[in-house]
């Protein structure tokens, strides 16, 4: 973000702001520096108020300042300014914060040439970088319960109008409209538990009702996810649709028909053990610097990736590790994350009544980090068609409903997953698809 005041102008308000306002000057007392300042008298004055109020609670009196710091032709300076400090608060603050930013950087930058001509611990580089790019003075510190309430319930507002539909009806409910930025959700089932299968037709979703998504990768080439949503999003047989030139020639008439105001798609694969949220945090800057930013992100699965750090060689705190780390990325980002993992070989024994977070396979941490979690697998006593995955909540922050059940209806030809509320039209679009409907069994 590019200021609007030169260095100049804006450490002269600085300095008013800290003479004129409680407000601002207990913002700027445990991040600012003195050092920040190009002019020594402001540095001076700075200090000076500060120590006062952190000692008195109460602003300093200005002739006090005066009598100590030679700063008559300053103080006539601030009179001659015309800046109503109460009505340009936020304006001010914003301006601050930037240049904050920017002082504490270059000072970082300048302390970690220090670190490497004394030999000292280059560690020691992260720890000061790290350090400058947590200076904000716009932190949440929190909520004042009692003495924030119009403020507080208008933010409740605008969370819900943030929040990103899944737009499979039944799961919706269960979310209370959708997910949230700085989330995880999980969706966890036995191997080939068409776990991918939701992941794609989620994404497919949300791009036709205009959103932007991006699927990291870590089994399934680009490629074959972008094969998988050709045929979702043309109701085509997957078998089928790319074995010919006539066929892809199709195939190409009937996407370019539908990518009308889709939302952009992107699909990034990586090796399967080898990325971190490290490597996603990168392309997603990447996109940023492009002007394209995400509403929803995938990860295709979180327990084939590494953490950010090194890895302890325990299942436990690793899977931990890294399902924290990921959702921090959605807190960086403000995009909700989903992601996918397995069930243990006991959670694909029990019957499914029975299967609970308790059968993550590799690392019950996964489950401490996310805010949601489903279980999908079949109920074989409540199972009418053949071709549906029941799913059963097991952790729910974004809706608060547990232990409830949904189901989805699967098009095997088409690999198109149908929400429970959806039931007559994966009936019919089996006559586009050709794929059974069958009836189970004890029917």
């Amino acid at each position: 973000m590019d200021r609007k005041l030169s260095d100049e102008n804006l450490e002269l308000l600085i300095i008013k702001g800290v003479l004129n306002s409680k407000e601002f000057i207990t913002l700027l007392m445990n991040s600012f520096e003195s050092q920040f300042f190009n002019n020594p008298i402001y540095a001076k004055m700075y200090d000076v108020s500060i120590n006062h109020y952190k000692d008195n609670l109460t602003l300093m009196d200005k002739f006090i300042i005066k009598d100590i710091v030679d700063c008559k032709d300053i103080f006539d300076e601030m009179e001659a300014v015309d800046f109503d400090m109460a009505k340009n608060h936020d304006f001010l603050v914003k301006e601050t914060n930037q240049y904050l930013k920017e002082k504490s950087i270059k000072q970082a930058i300048l302390d970690s040439v220090g670190i490497i001509d004394a030999n000292k611990n280059i560690n020691d580089i992260r720890d000061k970088v790290e350090s400058a790019l947590a200076k904000d003075l716009t932190m949440n510190l929190g909520i004042d319960y009692w003495n924030t309430i119009g403020a507080r319930l208008k933010q409740v507002l605008l969370q819900n109008e943030n929040k990103i539909p899944l737009y499979y009806p039944m799961l919706d409910e269960f979310t209370n409209g959708g997910v949230i930025p700085y989330s995880l959700s999980l969706f966890l089932s036995r191997i080939h538990g068409f776990k991918t299968t939701l992941l794609i037709n989620l994404m497919e979703r949300e791009s036709r009702n205009g959103k932007n998504v991006i699927l990291f990768s870590m089994e399934t080439s680009e490629n074959e996810i972008a094969k998988r949503l050709d045929s979702i999003s043309t109701l085509s047989d997957i078998n089928k649709i790319h074995t010919s030139k006539e066929n892809i020639m199709d195939l190409a008439k009937k996407l370019n028909k539908r990518k009308s105001e889709k939302g952009l798609i992107i699909i990034k694969e990586f090796p399967t053990g080898q990325a971190s949220t490290a490597d996603f945090r990168t392309v997603l800057r990447e996109y940023g610097y492009r002007g394209i930013h995400f509403d929803i992100g995938f990860c295709d699965y979180l327990t084939i990736m590494q953490s950010e750090h090194l890895n302890l060689g325990n299942l436990y705190q690793d899977g931990k590790k890294i399902s924290e780390e990921l959702r921090s990325l959605s807190l960086e980002f403000l995009l909700p994350m989903i992601s996918v993992s397995q069930l243990n070989r006991e959670g694909i024994a029990i019957d499914f009544k029975e299967v609970d977070y308790t059968h993550i396979g590799e690392s019950l941490g996964i489950a401490a980090s996310a805010d949601f979690m489903a279980i999908m697998g079949q109920d074989e006593e409540k199972l009418i068609y053949e071709s549906e995955i029941m799913y059963k909540i097991v952790k729910n922050r974004l809706g608060g409903r547990v232990n409830e059940m949904g189901k989805f209806y699967v098009d095997k030809k088409s690999l198109k997953m149908y929400d429970e509320s959806e039931l007559e039209m994966w009936l019919n679009d089996a006559n586009s698809t050709k794929d059974d409907r069958n009836v189970s069994k004890k029917y």
